[in-house]
């Protein structure tokens, strides 16, 4: 698989909104302006690196009518804090038996984190059946060992992020 090459565009709207929209609702557009990006496939470029990488890093927060709001500030080593795990951890161990969408939804974050974060720790779950939701079937997982996993995951990164 190719890899793609980096254009640096992230970098400079991490700067920008830094700069200019900290603890401020912005919308994609304002962040290209900010930029100087000219309108075309480039400013769309601004409004999907949001969308998806920012998205799913946790830097910015989608708000309703198209805006975002940076809270990525705090960066240890380059890597956000993993506060959406623990979004993800409580939603698990308050559904006990649950979908990947249904805890996407709890836990506010993306299908796919989720998705990463079960099959990272598959020991903790167990594949219960399937479920027809909006027309797709998902897998229904059931936690298994509750007690233990909300002192391993929940516990355990709050006690992270407070230090």
């Amino acid at each position: 698989m190719a890899r793609i090459p980096k254009t640096g565009l992230a970098k400079r709207i991490r700067e920008v909104l830094r700069e200019k929209f900290r603890r401020k609702a912005f919308r994609p557009r304002e962040v290209a302006e900010a930029l100087g990006i000219p309108p075309g496939p480039e400013r769309e470029k601004v409004s999907a690196a949001l969308n998806k990488d920012f998205r799913a890093r946790g830097e910015v927060v989608r708000l309703a009518d198209g805006k975002y709001r940076y809270v990525g500030g705090e960066l240890d080593h380059g890597r956000p804090k993993p506060r959406f795990k623990i979004r993800i951890a409580r939603a698990i161990y308050y559904q006990k038996v649950f979908t990947v969408a249904e805890i996407a939804a709890l836990a506010q974050a993306n299908y796919f984190t989720v998705h990463k974060f079960l099959q990272r720790n598959r020991e903790w779950f167990e594949e219960v059946g399937k479920k027809r939701m909006a027309g797709e079937i998902h897998k229904v997982y059931r936690l298994l060992r509750e007690d233990e996993f909300y002192r391993e995951f929940v516990l355990r990164e709050e006690e992270r992020w407070q230090a």
